[in-house]
C-alpha cells in the first residue's frame, strides 16, 4: 500500500532488512538488492527505512558485507541522489564508510 502502512514498515524493518544480518547474505544478494530497489521505487518512504536500518546495523567486523552495503549505497544514491542528501542519516553513514575506509581492510578499501 502506498505510503507504507505502519504494520508494514514495521514488517519491513523486523523481517526484510534484518536480512541485512544474515552469514550467508553474499549467497543471495542479487535479488535482494534487487527486490530491495524495487520497494524503494514504489514507494520513497522505504528509503528513510532502509538507511535508518543500514546506519543502526553498519556490519563494522564483516568486510565482505561492508563492500555489499557500500554497492548497495551507491546504487542508492545513483538513483535517489536528491533525496538521500535530504536523509537525517545520510551524513552519518557517509562519516562511517570513511571510518571503515581508514581500517585499512584491502576489500573494503578497494571498493
Amino acid at each position: 500500500n502506498k505510503p507504507l502502512s505502519k504494520k508494514n514498515s514495521l514488517l519491513l524493518e523486523r523481517t526484510i532488512l534484518y536480512t541485512f544480518k544474515n552469514k550467508q547474505l553474499k549467497s543471495f544478494w542479487m535479488n535482494y538488492k534487487n527486490f530491495l530497489l524495487c520497494l524503494i521505487k514504489e514507494d520513497i518512504c522505504v528509503l528513510q527505512i532502509t538507511i535508518n536500518f543500514i546506519y543502526k546495523s553498519w556490519p563494522c567486523r564483516y568486510p565482505d558485507k561492508i563492500v555489499l552495503v557500500i554497492e548497495f549505497l551507491e546504487t542508492l544514491f545513483s538513483l535517489y541522489q536528491s533525496e538521500m542528501i535530504k536523509l537525517s542519516n545520510f551524513k552519518k553513514i557517509c562519516s562511517k564508510i570513511i571510518v571503515t575506509m581508514s581500517d585499512m581492510n584491502i576489500i573494503v578499501a578497494d571498493k
